[in-house]
Order: C-alpha cells, then structure tokens, then sequence
C-alpha cells in the first residue's frame, strides 16, 4: 500500500501487518529514494496495574492500621478506602453509608475541612478575646485608690 503524500511516497504495508513491504518503497532491506515508512507505535507503560487488597485478603493488623489512617483526611478520600467496600452502596444515617462510618472512624468533613482563611479568622478571634479580656487591666486610671 504505497500512499502519495505531496511529492513523498509513504509505506504502510507494515502499519497493516506485514513483515516485509509489498508495495516497493523498500527493495532488498533499503529505503527507495523519496519514499518515507508509516510505522506505528504504541506507547505502554511496562508497569502493572495495581491492584486493591480486597478487605477480606487483609490482616487485623492492616485493617486496623487503616482505620487509624482515616483519622484527619477528608471524608472522600476516606470513604474510598477499601476498608468500606462491605458498606458501599448502602446508607446509614441518611448519608451514603462509607462516609457515615468514615466520619466515625475521625475523618474531616467536607465542611469542616481546615484552610487557611478559617484558621486566620480563628486566630483573630482568639486574640481578641484574649484583649478584651486584659483590657482591664491596661486602663489608666483604673488602679483602687
């Protein structure tokens, strides 16, 4: 299959499957002048998939261990972890069923997920309770006499 593209010859013969070029832009092993190849290539990464350790394939030890994990992280991420596939799809509480049970083990609701503008907005109400409670103490005049 020799294709024209401008004033180039492009082969496909192996692109189809063939081992050798049939339609003659290769003679004896060497590129005829002007003729170009058309060879596919597909990229694939050489590593495997990996795979989820089903709940039941795990130890006491690497439950527990993941249940300790959950502590902190958001309730999403929490919620995929494998140690509630025997909950997925079903609800508790009026909520999907991995998130009610991730929320129990300590994980942080979307919410409530810390960041930085709410903890600035905490620190500046914490400094000016801790003011008005010293003011007080800073006001001239205010000494028993």
């Amino acid at each position: 299959m020799l294709t024209a593209d401008g004033m180039k010859m492009m082969c496909n013969c192996y692109a189809s499957g063939l081992r050798k070029c049939s339609c003659g832009a290769v003679k004896d092993g060497v590129l005829v002048n002007g003729a170009s190849l058309h060879i596919p290539v597909l990229m694939k990464d050489s590593a495997t998939p990996q795979t989820r350790k089903e709940l039941t394939m795990m130890t006491d030890a690497e439950i527990k261990s993941m249940r300790d994990s959950v502590r902190g992280m958001s309730v999403t991420q929490a919620a995929a972890l494998p140690i509630f596939d025997n909950v997925r799809g079903l609800r508790a509480c009026g909520m999907p069923a991995p998130e009610y049970y991730a929320m129990l083990y300590g994980a942080t609701p979307a919410s409530q997920a810390p960041n930085r503008e709410a903890a600035q907005s905490r620190s500046y109400r914490d400094q000016m309770i801790e003011d008005m409670r010293n003011a007080y103490l800073e006001k001239p005049g205010s000494e028993a006499a």
